[in-house]
């Protein structure tokens, strides 16, 4: 039997977060809310967004409402 691992998402519903540098969204958005969040566990999911499995992805949404997908990595907490 294998043991399970626990995978806690760093930020929350409602957290304002910064898009930090490197990110492709980086000039669309620099700070925003975050909406919902997903766990990469898709092998082609994880390869059309170029990220390793296993990440969270987050939809941020700016002042303006609109909203972008972005990997854990490129955020911070606000």
């Amino acid at each position: 039997m294998v043991a399970s691992k626990t995978i806690k998402n760093k930020f929350n519903y409602g957290d304002t977060v910064y898009v930090q540098k490197g990110c492709e969204q980086e000039k669309s958005i620099t700070i925003g809310s975050v909406c919902s969040f997903r766990f990469i566990d898709d092998e082609e999911i994880a390869e059309n967004l170029s990220i390793p499995l296993e990440t969270f992805v987050y939809l941020v949404e700016n002042e303006d409402g609109a909203s972008y997908e972005i990997p854990e990595k490129y955020l911070k907490l606000g």
